[in-house]
Order: structure tokens, then sequence, then C-alpha cells
């Protein structure tokens, strides 16, 4: 088990840096790469929409965090999003699986090149094995449910 509170934390903080962070970087990557205005309005509002989503959750949490602070409460709690995480997930292949949208001209989600694949997972292989290393380093004496969450917020 990884430190609720400091997961919460991290994650909060990086929501809020979101806000502004995201569309900075969209529209300087869009720049550099193509060197012109790629998102319409419309695509802007969408991108500013879906932080403020993760932020109002986030402090609608932390609001029933306090009104309900038992444990059985968080076990509830904590059930519900893992639950919700996971069908989540499970859309997610769905619709990846079933879409035939022009993006990958409809070849399904098992048919794709494996360098798909590996592109994919090769941030998140090596983000884990960085922030392990980072956080075993005897100098930040972080305790192991601090690592944990500290390597869980990284990916």
């Amino acid at each position: 088990n990884g430190d609720l509170a400091m997961s919460v934390a991290m994650t909060a903080f990086s929501s809020m840096m979101g806000l502004a962070m995201l569309p900075f970087n969209i529209y300087m990557y869009t720049k550099l790469v193509y060197s012109k205005e790629v998102l319409s309005w419309e695509q802007w509002c969408a991108v500013i929409f879906a932080v403020a989503t993760v932020c109002i959750a986030l402090l609608i949490g932390l609001g029933l965090s306090r009104c309900f602070p038992s444990q059985e409460s968080r076990n509830r709690f904590s059930a519900v999003g893992v639950l919700c995480g996971f069908m989540l997930f499970i859309l997610s292949v769905v619709i990846a699986a079933t879409s035939h949208g022009t993006a990958h001209q409809g070849v399904p989600l098992w048919r794709r090149n494996m360098n798909v694949y590996m592109l994919v997972w090769f941030p998140i292989v090596m983000t884990t094995c960085i922030m392990i290393s980072l956080t075993s380093v005897e100098y930040f004496s972080l305790a192991k449910p601090e690592r944990v969450a500290v390597v869980i917020e990284a990916v």
C-alpha cells in the first residue's frame, strides 16, 4: 500500500499545474512540429475542460474524505474508485478494438504492428525503472509507502 495522503497531494499538485502546462505544451509542440495552429478553439476548450474535470473531482474527493473520515468509508470509496478505473480501462479497450476511425485505417487492435505497442510501453517501463532507482536513494529518506506513492504518481 502506498502513502494515500502523499498520493492525493501529488495528484492535486500535478492536476493544478496541468491547468497551465498542458495547454502550453500542446501549443509549443504543435508550433514546433507543424509551424502553425493545429487545434481549433473547440479542441482547446475540450483540453481545458478535461483538466478542470480532474481538478473538480479531486476537490470533491477531498471534501468527501473530510465528511466521512472513518477507515470504513475510505475503504468503500477506494473500492468504488478501483471499480470505476477498471470499468474505464475495459471501455477504452472495447472502443480501441472496435473503432473504425481513419487514424488506424480500421485495423483492429490485435492486428497492429508490434512497434505501436513497444512505443506505448517503453516510456512507462523507463519511467518506472527511473523512479524506483531515484526513490531508492538514501539521501531522500523515503519510507516504503512514500516510495510506492511517488512511483505510482510518476507513471
